[in-house]
């Protein structure tokens, strides 16, 4: 049942905390490991099941946080999250953050073709799984060229509370 106010995920879907979005918004106010610990918490345990869970930070700092099936996410039937809040979305994006709670930290096809169509419009992608975070960070360099910097952090990365991250 999808419910109208900001809690509205995908019919189906079943909520085992329904502070899941403020213990995430509360973790950016930290430093960047209780961050992506947190993300991947709720990721595994917010849920009636894993499911993945992406968080965009826009250019001023403001989260954009929204929860899929196991296998994909997207703002579908969670609309509220990017057009009915006080703060509106602006671009460059610092970092979208999305979940695998069932697999490996990597780029899937899907995740890819995201990357290649906001690529100019943010600063870094990362991908949170099975003990690991993976990153992509955009730049620019000094003749204008693009670039980017593909970095891979193993165990322990997202906290004490998940020793397999």
């Amino acid at each position: 049942m999808l419910k109208s106010d900001e809690t509205e995920v995908f019919s189906g879907t079943v909520i085992l905390d329904a502070n899941w979005k403020e213990v995430i918004r509360q973790a950016y106010e930290g430093n960047e490991k209780s961050f992506y610990s947190a993300i991947w918490d709720m990721s595994l345990n917010a849920f009636d099941i894993g499911r993945e869970v992406q968080v965009l930070i826009d250019k001023n700092d403001n989260l954009f946080i929204s929860v899929g099936n196991p296998g994909f996410v997207s703002f579908q039937s969670q609309e509220y999250e990017l057009y009915n809040k006080e703060a509106k979305m602006t671009f460059p994006l610092k970092e979208w953050i999305h979940t695998h709670p069932f697999g490996k930290a990597f780029f899937s096809g899907t995740d890819l073709k995201t990357i290649a169509t906001y690529r100019r419009h943010m600063v870094k992608a990362t991908v949170l799984g099975d003990g690991e975070r993976m990153a992509i960070e955009f730049d620019v360099g000094p003749n204008g060229e693009d670039y980017q910097e593909f970095v891979q952090h193993a165990l322990g990365l997202c906290g004490e509370s998940h020793p397999n991250l």
